[in-house]
């Protein structure tokens, strides 16, 4: 139950649903019996700014889950400003958006050691930078969840999971990389054949099929398969120069599924090369390459890397890994002294972030439909973004993006 003595903090991702947003309701999770969280991504925030003045005054902290949030929730302030900590993930390259964050943020959370010190770097240390640790759920992604996709049988599976307009950030996913890799591995393994999940990779699979070579796009994939996925998998491929995670290797592990994967982000710190996966430096195709053929070619290997690896993500949980954020939280938050009263429905936070989610799906879907974005696209979007929500709170959320629901 919310309680007037807890601190309340308010979580601002880019996007509730996907990665980003999942994080937060990670933070939210583990942390519910000492804050009181509240959930509003950067888009709904201009839509009902109503509501974020409402709120500010009763804030003890804003945890910015992006550097792009940092910035944007300032536009709220009153007279006595909300402490800001930002999350950092990766750099490709230092923005405005960065140097905003470091100017408005009281700390700044990297998700590795490596990246705590680019942050340093780049920052002139201006900030105290804290290392939180990206995890997996590894009762969620386990080795025996069930495939509900339509996979080849009898083929050697290699994953690639990720959207491809995220190559765009300074082609950090190293897809030329990725197709040299598949050129390179595909016609020695026998029965090889690669998956791609996430949207964009249509024009991908069509070139490694003119080249002979075996693949899939299953565009996005539900949150509820990505357990069974990655449980078909005989190895996860990871080609990228910049990573702040990426969360799917972890994913990947946790299912029993090897990585074979270029040393950024966690994966240093994780994976242990040829114990629970094969890593390489970046760019380097013959390496990749040759961990991909080593799976292949030694099914027991396979399997040992497998379980270890699943022993390993075990002990990278959301949990334990965010457990460094209360110290944080309670360092860097404030006592707020509204002179308001607060808003009836701050009472109840777990229902508001319940329609925030919904809200933000039903509200981006709008504005992909006013940008002219294809209608089929658009409500596959939205569709991925409700997962898991019911009827009765999509219609909340588009309530409370007309500003019917959630009053101030």
């Amino acid at each position: 139950m919310p309680s007037p003595l807890r601190p309340k903090i308010l979580l601002v991702p880019t996007v509730a649903a996907w990665i980003i947003g999942e994080m937060g309701m990670h933070i939210k999770n583990c942390f519910r019996g000492e804050f009181d969280f509240f959930f509003i991504p950067e888009t709904l925030m201009w839509r009902r700014k109503d509501l974020c003045r409402a709120l500010w005054p009763h804030l003890s902290l804003i945890h910015c889950l992006n550097e792009s949030s940092a910035g944007l929730v300032r536009e709220f302030d009153g007279a006595d400003r909300v402490p800001v900590v930002s999350w950092i993930h990766h750099i490709t390259q230092w923005s405005p958006y960065h140097e905003r964050a470091v100017q408005e943020s009281s700390a700044l959370i990297a998700c590795t050691p490596a990246w705590k010190s680019t942050i340093e770097e780049f920052s002139s240390h201006r900030l105290p930078v804290q290392v939180i640790r990206h995890g997996v759920d590894s009762t969620f992604f386990h080795p025996e969840a069930k495939c509900r996709l339509q996979l080849p049988g009898n083929a050697f599976l290699i994953g690639f999971f990720a959207g491809k307009g995220s190559d765009l950030d300074g082609n950090r996913k190293g897809i030329p990389v990725l197709i040299e890799v598949l050129k390179a591995a595909m016609p020695r393994i026998p029965n090889a054949h690669v998956v791609f999940a996430g949207p964009g990779w249509e024009s991908v699979v069509a070139d490694l099929r003119s080249l002979g070579l075996s693949a899939t796009c299953l565009g996005y994939v539900r949150r509820s398969d990505m357990p069974g996925l990655f449980a078909s998998l005989d190895a996860y491929l990871m080609t990228s120069s910049v990573e702040g995670g990426p969360v799917t290797v972890l994913e990947a592990m946790a299912c029993g599924t090897p990585a074979v994967a270029t040393r950024v982000g966690l994966v240093p710190d994780v994976v242990s090369d040829g114990v629970d996966g094969f890593t390489t430096p970046v760019g380097d195709v013959a390496g990749l390459t040759a961990g991909l053929i080593r799976l292949a070619s030694d099914p027991d290997l396979a399997a040992r890397m497998g379980a270890a690896a699943r022993n390993t993500a075990r002990l990278q949980s959301w949990e334990r890994n965010l457990q460094p954020l209360r110290e944080i939280y309670q360092r860097y938050g404030r006592t707020p002294t509204p002179t308001v009263p607060a808003p009836t429905w701050t009472s109840d936070p777990e229902r508001f972030c319940e329609v925030v989610y919904a809200a933000d799906g039903v509200g981006r879907t709008i504005d992909a439909l006013r940008h002219h974005r294809p209608l089929g696209a658009s409500f596959r979007d939205m569709r991925e973004m409700l997962a898991g929500t019911s009827f009765a709170d999509r219609l909340r959320g588009a309530a409370m993006v007309r500003k019917l629901y959630f009053r101030v």
